[in-house]
């Protein structure tokens, strides 16, 4: 069967699987940021089109490749065979297990966000569709390089490694970064504003509020009676 013919149903299917799924060759004149911008706010002099030329040089036919980037995403790889030129297919990305708040905050110091980006960058993470069974996924992963190559015994899956963003691409912005114990203790700043304001919320809903009020009146604060 000619891929072609059931590529618009895979990318659909895809789709209402709330997955992102692009056809990159190296003729496009510009790369969408397949991972939601995530790593233009890690790394903003990041160029998507050398970094995915250097991914699909990378991919051999008739292999499935599992990609898991240094965010801690997945993504799934496949080199279509084109007549005309080289071209391949990134799925993605995607994750099978939730990440916890703090796991988050860990990786913004990892990457040195600073307090003004983390909002958007945290952003990134909530937009990644939580795949916990991955299993269907691969049942259409494998029925589709089927079309592709044929039967199972004629490709392979492997992991596709060392395709790390570079490091010095940050090296420009260092200067402005705060320190990692600066910047733990604005997030924990943060998380203490998140649970306030949440905890303002529930009592709202519950017409606790006069009693939360009391609790947030500063000590100082002069009375107007």
């Amino acid at each position: 069967m000619n891929y072609e013919q059931i590529l618009p149903f895979f990318l659909d299917i895809l789709k209402n699987m709330h997955l992102n799924a692009g056809i990159y060759r190296e003729s496009c004149g510009s790369v969408q940021e397949f991972d939601y911008g995530i790593c233009k706010i890690a790394f903003p002099s990041i160029n998507y089109q050398e970094h995915m030329r250097k991914v699909c040089a990378s991919c051999s036919p008739n292999v499935i490749y599992k990609m898991f980037d240094e965010f801690g995403m997945d993504y799934i790889i496949l080199a279509l065979p084109e007549q005309e030129e080289p071209a391949c297919m990134i799925i993605g990305p995607y994750t099978l297990n939730p990440w916890s708040e703090r796991e988050i905050l860990e990786r913004a110091q990892e990457f040195q966000i600073t307090v003004e980006r983390y909002p958007v960058f945290r952003e990134c993470y909530d937009l990644v569709p939580l795949i916990p069974d991955s299993g269907m996924l691969f049942v259409l992963i494998n029925s589709f390089a089927a079309s592709l190559w044929g039967p199972g015994d004629t490709y392979s899956m492997q992991e596709l490694s060392g395709m790390q963003y570079k490091k010095e691409d940050t090296e420009e912005n260092a200067s402005d970064m705060p320190s990692p114990e600066e910047l733990s203790r604005q997030m924990h700043q943060i998380e203490e504003r998140y649970i306030n304001e949440n905890r303002l919320l529930q009592a709202v809903s519950r017409g606790q509020l006069p009693s939360l009020r009391k609790q947030w009146i500063s000590p100082t604060a002069k009375s107007t009676r």
